[in-house]
């Protein structure tokens, strides 16, 4: 985890730089039998090690995922990752009175963006502003198929991160 949270950490201070501090850096949850079953959630020891540096605090009990979910990775539609990710989080308090209420969003691994975009959406419900998204990576294309067309059409990697 230690060479990885020196990426995360460069990855949240441009965020940071370009597109402004936050108040809070939340970590995508995982749910509780997949927490249980790795023993930790990485998003959250990503943001623990990489986030000291952001000014934002972090705020591991602010998103919860509230229904369990297939790995996105496995899906092959964009369609399929939109309906396993639809309701899965949820806030659990809105920003209270004289708080900062902008959020970066710490995650791992974006494979579509359906996770980031079902878990911004709780948080905007909510009240509060996700300013951006930092994550390790995302995932490549897949090749072209047989006939000669993208075999992934939902990928995003020509799309800015800061549009998730």
């Amino acid at each position: 985890a230690w060479p990885l949270s020196k990426l995360m950490a460069g990855a949240i201070e441009i965020s940071v730089r370009e597109l402004g501090p936050v108040d809070w850096l939340v970590p995508v949850p995982l749910h509780r039998r997949r927490q249980r079953q790795r023993g930790f959630n990485q998003a959250l020891v990503l943001a623990q090690l990489g986030g000291t540096g952001s000014g934002g605090r972090l705020n591991p009990d602010l998103l919860r995922r509230t229904r369990w979910t297939g790995q996105q990775a496995k899906l092959e539609s964009e369609a399929a990752r939109r309906d396993n990710t639809s309701g899965a989080f949820t806030a659990t308090c809105g920003p209270r009175l004289g708080e900062g209420r902008r959020i970066g969003l710490v995650d791992d691994l974006i494979t579509g963006g359906m996770t980031c975009e079902a878990a911004a959406e709780a948080l905007r419900g909510r009240g509060w502003e996700v300013c951006w998204v930092v994550a390790l990576g995302m995932a490549a294309a897949r090749a072209m198929d047989s006939a000669g067309s993208a075999g992934d059409s939902d990928s995003r990697v020509d799309t800015d991160p800061a549009e998730i």
